[in-house]
This record gives structure tokens, C-alpha cells and sequence, in this order.
């Protein structure tokens, strides 16, 4: 069998691999129901979710994908570093410093992850982001992370 488009097996392999990663990590863990959560509903949830988004994307890629647009080019490391970095900066300074110092620092650095570097967007982007953030896991969530460390 050919392949019709690498790039989306690649893809759909990509999220199968994490599908196997957060049942992993989450089959130890009682899930509950759907109205009382526990700590394994999430993470089984969200495997379930990946390995069908992986699933189909393998399915695209060797049926329906496009041969021409569907070639494996070159990997961009500079924007997988910066996100990369952008996550350990943020697990690493969210205790030292707080969730909105942490969260800003680590958008404005995912924001140098681009082709098209424009500091003032980045930043702008950064403090939206931030804000809806808060919103979302402070606010509504509840989550309990200090906002600042000073």
C-alpha cells in the first residue's frame, strides 16, 4: 500500500502516541462518571478523544490524502525549542514568581515561535492570553495557584 500523504500519517501517529501516553498515565487512576469526575475520567477522556482525531488522520492519509501536499518536510526545530522552553519556563517559575508572571513570560516566548517576529504583538498577545487565563482556570475553575510572588 502507498502512501497518499505521509504528512497526515505522520500527524495521526503523532496523536495516537499521546493517545497511549495519557491512558498510560491515567489507567491507574479510578475515572468515575460523567456527573462525579475522578481523577482518571480526564486523562481517559482525552485519550479516547486523540486516538479517534489520530485514527482518522492515519485513515486520511492513506485513503483520501493529496501525494503532492502531503510530503514530510523539513522539521523547524527553533519554533518546537521555544515551545518547549515556553512550557518549562512555566512549570518552572509558576511557583517562584506566580500564575500571571509565569503564564505572561511563557506567551511572550511561544510568540517568538513564528516566522514573522513582531515584539509589540507578541506581548500584546501575552497579556490577552493571560487575561483569559485567569478567567478561566482562576475564576471560573477555581484553581488555586498564587497570582504573584511577590
Amino acid at each position: 500500500m502507498r502512501l497518499r500523504s505521509a504528512r497526515d500519517v505522520a500527524v495521526g501517529l503523532v496523536f495516537l502516541g499521546f493517545a497511549a501516553l495519557f491512558w498510560w498515565f491515567g489507567r491507574d487512576h479510578p475515572t468515575g462518571t460523567a456527573a462525579r469526575m475522578d481523577a482518571g475520567y480526564f486523562p481517559m477522556l482525552l485519550s479516547a478523544l486523540l486516538a479517534l482525531v489520530g485514527a482518522a488522520c492515519v485513515l486520511r492519509g492513506l485513503f483520501a490524502g493529496d501525494p503532492e501536499e502531503g510530503r514530510i518536510g523539513a522539521i523547524a526545530l527553533r519554533p518546537v525549542a521555544l515551545v518547549a522552553g515556553a512550557v518549562l519556563l512555566f512549570a518552572l517559575t509558576l511557583d517562584l514568581v506566580g500564575f500571571l508572571p509565569a503564564m505572561f513570560a511563557s506567551l511572550v516566548l511561544v510568540g517568538f515561535a513564528g516566522t514573522e517576529r513582531r515584539p509589540l504583538e507578541s506581548v500584546i498577545a501575552a497579556a490577552v492570553l493571560t487575561g483569559f487565563g485567569w478567567l478561566v482556570f482562576i475564576r471560573l475553575l477555581g484553581l488555586q495557584f498564587p497570582m504573584t510572588g511577590f
